[in-house]
Parts: structure tokens; sequence; C-alpha cells
């Protein structure tokens, strides 16, 4: 008894957080509608190649969403070496019946809150994979790029539309070892204030932004400086000063860039940007994110998608004297923060090519 007690209290802390945020989401877009009074028509809007939109002969529209790409395999399945032993057929094991599980409801919940979320719902489904999502609605939406991004916060399953155009710009020359993430160490604070290169090494002054959580009259945050060297192939990361206060002003004076592209040079001759875009919520208050890498033509030909997210800064810098660059990512997740160093790996390192002038 106690345990059954125990799990309907925790579906029911779950349930009611994704009410909360439901409620949050619903007000936000109810408070848009009021300030558009004339919205963009759907048709106008240019549709990734993970969105899909068709007219039904009912008149209804339908749309289906790629929420995860499929993962690519090393090699053809053809390739693969078969399985030498055969798996034998299992036979069923009977099954009691027993009454249905809080949890089977909770999904059940979720989805009828997903079609909330949607004018003029009319059908919410997931594939059996579980890689798409497809609803249809009485009429044509008329700002499915909102729609898609109020399911995004919502339900933590469904890509921000931002990751779903970025998706579209995979350069044909992408290489998913083209970098390695190479050192993780902890650090007091996230935010990076400044950052500065001199005979290898970086000096980084890290600050908290929490102060924003706390009062808006705070006139100063927590900050500290670190050193990030680089001795005999291996990174070092140390305190080179005492935690201290800076003036908020510093800080909200470098905000605005705290995510703005950054630019990298992954060979000889060869220039890029490194950027971030949001690519599903984290948590309710916070994103996981895509750390990619493009090149002049706007296509990326790098990505990292599992260990950004939360609270982040990024940076780029010379460490080891190659005249390569690494990238330095500050992150904050709830409070434990982590400077991240993503290197050139030593693959590309060895196929990297010179550009030819």
């Amino acid at each position: 008894m106690k345990r059954r007690r125990a799990v309907h209290s925790t579906v029911s802390v779950r349930h009611a957080i994704q009410l909360v945020t439901l409620c949050l989401c619903c007000a936000v877009l109810a408070q848009e509608d009021g300030a558009k009074k004339e919205e963009k028509p759907a048709g106008n809007l240019k549709l990734p190649k993970g969105v899909h939109h068709e007219v039904l002969e009912d008149g209804k529209h339908r749309y289906t969403i790629t929420c995860r790409e499929e993962e690519q395999s090393e090699a053809p399945k053809d390739a693969r070496e078969p399985s030498p032993v055969e798996p034998k057929p299992v036979e069923p094991m009977p099954v009691e019946p027993r009454p249905v599980d809080p949890r089977i409801r909770l999904e059940i919940d979720l989805l009828e809150s997903y079609k909330k979320l949607i004018p003029g719902c009319a059908s919410f489904t997931w594939s059996q994979d579980g890689r798409s999502i497809t609803f249809e609605t009485e009429s044509e939406l008329a700002d499915l790029k909102r729609t898609v991004n109020g399911l995004a916060r919502w339900g933590w399953s469904v890509p921000f539309w931002e990751e779903l155009e970025a998706r579209d710009l995979r350069a044909p020359e992408f290489k998913k070892d083209l970098f390695a993430l190479v050192h993780e160490a902890p650090v007091d604070y996230h935010f990076i204030v400044s950052a500065h290169a001199e005979k290898r090494r970086l000096l980084l002054t890290l600050a908290s932004s929490w102060y924003m959580f706390e009062t808006e009259k705070e006139p100063s945050t927590n900050a500290r400086e670190y050193a990030v060297s680089v001795a005999k192939g291996r990174f070092t990361l140390e305190p080179v000063s005492e935690r201290t206060k800076i003036p908020r002003k510093v800080v909200d004076s470098v905000a605005g860039s705290a995510w703005g592209p950054r630019p990298i040079r992954h060979g000889k001759g060869l220039e890029a940007t490194a950027k971030l875009n949001s690519t599903f919520p984290h948590c309710m208050a916070e994103d996981r994110l895509a750390l990619r890498i493009f090149d002049k033509t706007g296509r990326f030909i790098w990505e990292d998608l599992t260990n950004v997210f939360g609270h982040v800064g990024v940076t780029t810098a010379d460490l080891d004297g190659d005249e390569l660059d690494e990238i330095i990512v500050t992150r904050n997740d709830h409070g434990k923060c982590a400077l991240l160093i993503f290197q050139l790996s030593a693959v590309a390192k060895r196929t990297e090519k010179p550009a030819t002038k």
C-alpha cells in the first residue's frame, strides 16, 4: 500500500508540474494573440524539411513533424556482419488483468494537453517509433512556428522551430568526428565576462548571473578569474584569483553576446563560425543546445547535441599554439557549473588539408 501511494504521489507531482507549464504556455499564446491583430499566413512560411503539410479531402489540414532524426549508421546495413545465432521465438507469458497504471493515465492526459496548444486540433498522434508527431486541424494554422514552439516548450519531446531549420543546413562535407570533447572540469560560475589569450593560456573571468532571480536592484554579482592552459597535450584549469564581486553593469554589458557566434580556425587557412541554438527544453526554465560549426557557405560541418545545456557561455581560442582553435564552453546545469573544451580530433588533424588558393 505504501509503495502504491508513493507512485501516485510521484505521478501527481509530475502531473502538477506539467499542468503549470501548460497554463504558462497558454497564457503566453493568449497574450501574443491579443498583441497581434494580423498574423502572417502559414502559406508564406518556408517549411523546414522536417515539417510536412497537406490538405485532406475533407478540408482538414494535416501536419507531420520529425522530432528526432534517424541515427546515421557507421556502415550500411548490408555491410554488417549477420548475427551467427538466430533468436528463438519466445512464447508470451500469461498476464493477469490489473488496474490501469497511473503513469499510463498521465500519458493520455499529456496527449489531451498537446491538443489544447493547437488551434482547432481534431487529432494528435505519435508515430510508433516515437520519432514524429502528426496532428490535424480544422483549418490552416495562421502561425505554425509559434504552435510548434509551444508544443516544444510543453512536452520536451518536440524540437524548437529554429532546430528544425538548422537541421536543413547540414553540409555534404559534414564530419561527426571533426571535434571531440577532451576536457571537462568544475568551476564556480558560468557566465563569461571576459576572455583574453596570452602565451598559450586563456584568462577567463567567470561570473554568476543568478542575481536576476534575486532582486533587480542587486548592484553586483560574484565572479572569479580562471586560467586555462595546456602542457604535454593535457589541459589544466586553475583559479588565479579569489572569489570577488563585480558591478552588475559589467555583466549586463556583455549579456547580449554570451551566445554570439565565435570565429574558429579548424585547419590551415580554413575559417568557420561556432554557433549555438536551442534544440529541446532541458527543464522548465532551460534548454538543450546544439553546438555547431558553420563554414563560409552557411552550412554546418560538425555538431555536438549532447554536452551543451542549461545556462551557457562560449568562446574560442588557440590554447596549444598549433594555429588551430579550441572551443571553450561554460555550462550551468541547475547550479552545477563546468568548463568544457572541444578540440580538433586527432583523426581530423591527420586528414585536414590546407586550403588551396
